[in-house]
């Protein structure tokens, strides 16, 4: 005696549908996630580089505190001081020169 048994599956074709559809969507949720990460790794850099500058410009503008207090400290006449602090203000004219060329060489243009 041979006993068979065959076991067919079948699915609504809707069903599939519905499967590719969900495929589909998360092929692209997983697309948009790379991006948004890559998005967000560039975000974090800038924020970095900002923070940065930041810092630096705060050093700066305590250093010519520190500086003006030093020259008004040691300074024994008014036209001394006078001198000193016209010297320090050039060196400042210097210093945002050059700090101006390097923002706008290195800002992006617009997109």
């Amino acid at each position: 005696m041979n006993l068979r048994i065959d076991v067919f599956h079948h699915t609504d074709p809707p069903c599939e549908d519905s499967l590719t559809d969900i495929r589909n969507l998360l092929r692209e949720i997983n697309e948009r996630t790379k991006k948004m990460s890559a998005e967000l790794d560039d975000l974090t850099e800038a924020v970095a580089e900002n923070t940065t500058i930041d810092q630096s410009a705060i050093t700066l503008i305590e250093g010519l505190a520190a500086s003006i207090a030093a020259l008004a400290a040691n300074a024994t006449d008014l036209a001394q001081l006078k001198a000193a602090i016209t010297a320090k203000a050039a060196d400042l004219r210097a210093s945002s020169a050059a700090l101006s060329t390097a923002v706008a060489a290195n800002t992006p243009a617009a997109p």
